[in-house]
């Protein structure tokens, strides 16, 4: 039987998150009024925002073997923190920033390394938006190149803080 290696997977769920983020620059607009014809916007933000939880449930799960008990409480509380922002966005396009870009961050820093993980990330954020702008039904706008740049590096940052004190 053939097993994928860690690494595989990484660079196998990098490329899909990438894959996704482009197609919703491009069919975003579109993707939303669907959603919107079967559920509130209310309805779709919890959604998106309990993905958003468990991502991170997963990722404080994962980074607790990797710590020591006093970093794991750190990180937990940043993590609590985005999870109470995201519950204050009002915009469920905004919490999929959040979820998509944070996680993306994440696996762009596993396979690429702290510096060219940030730089990929920030120049990604900026593409995405010039894409949008491309886009007939879309509009490009700095405030999402922020949010997708800060999402992308809270990934890379919170990643590189679990596994820094494991690699030394």
């Amino acid at each position: 039987m053939n097993t994928i290696s860690a690494k595989e997977a990484s660079w196998g769920l990098w490329v899909t998150l990438l894959l996704l983020i482009i197609f919703i620059s491009i069919f975003g607009r579109k993707l939303q009024y669907l959603v919107q014809s079967f559920a509130s916007l209310n309805t779709v933000g919890v959604v998106i925002s309990a993905l958003l939880v468990l991502a991170i449930v997963s990722w404080l799960v994962w980074s607790a073997r990797l710590l020591p008990r006093t970093w794991s409480f750190g990180l937990a509380a940043v993590a609590l923190l985005v999870v109470i922002l995201t519950f204050n966005m009002n915009r469920p396009e905004e919490k999929l920033h959040l979820l998509l870009f944070g996680i993306w961050g994440f696996f762009t820093l596993r396979l690429f390394g702290l510096g060219y993980a940030l730089l990929i990330c920030l120049s990604v954020a900026g593409l995405d938006e010039g894409l949008q702008h491309l886009v007939p039904d879309r509009v490009a706008d700095w405030r999402d190149v922020g949010m997708n740049a800060g999402s992308a590096a809270a990934g890379v940052i919170l990643g590189w803080a679990a596994t820094f004190r494991h690699a030394r």
